[in-house]
């Protein structure tokens, strides 16, 4: 993931390398989806966790549209150092995530795009298991991730949205919202934590 970020900078996100006028589509594309999902679900002044955020490109989104304050966690050095934190944006390593305590039970929204199928089973376990912990009670998740009829655990993994929803057992979960992309299902998994 590395090479690939250094070599292809912003558009590794999009799984393959597209230019910056193509990125701006397809991000505002997908801009349009999550905004509807989240239409009417955001206080202004909430605390959103984008988990595996890459360059921040739903930061705009969150803080400008929605008035809420964006904390971007990545893992991705390349990506690290070339987001800047202001007054509502915040971006920090996987590992500093873990380690702040004082970051438990205080995000008002997890956010995931298409991140959770780069882990194996049990790792992804464990990672949900920390990022549940710092949601709010009552706290919501939105997760885009690709879905099919069988699981396929490859260098991408693609799991059954029956899968994901024993993943997110603690959370009341809605799957009302997909989209389809380069002909595969993105499911949206929309819910508040028990």
């Amino acid at each position: 993931w590395e090479q690939r970020t250094e070599k292809m900078g912003n558009s590794s996100v999009f799984g393959y390398q597209i230019d910056a006028e193509e990125q701006k589509k397809i991000t505002n594309l997908h801009k349009k989806i999550i905004s509807k999902c989240l239409d009417g679900e955001l206080k202004k002044e909430s605390k959103i966790l984008d988990f595996g955020c890459g360059y921040g490109r739903f930061s705009d989104l969150f803080v400008t549209e929605f008035g809420c304050n964006y904390f971007g966690v990545e893992n991705t050095e390349f990506f690290l150092e070339n987001c800047n934190d202001t007054k509502n944006k915040k971006y920090f390593s996987f590992n500093k995530l873990k380690e702040k305590k004082e970051l438990d039970n205080y995000f008002d929204l997890l956010f995931v795009f298409a991140v959770f199928g780069g882990f194996k089973k049990n790792k992804l376990s464990n990672i949900f298991k920390m990022l549940e912990k710092k949601i709010k009670p009552k706290g919501k998740i939105l997760v885009v991730e690709e879905i099919s009829e069988k699981e396929i655990e490859n260098e991408w993994n693609v799991r059954t949205e029956k899968y994901y929803k024993k993943l997110f057992n603690n959370f009341d979960i809605s799957t009302k919202f997909y989209f389809l992309e380069d002909n595969k299902i993105k499911q949206i998994f929309f819910g508040t934590k028990i």
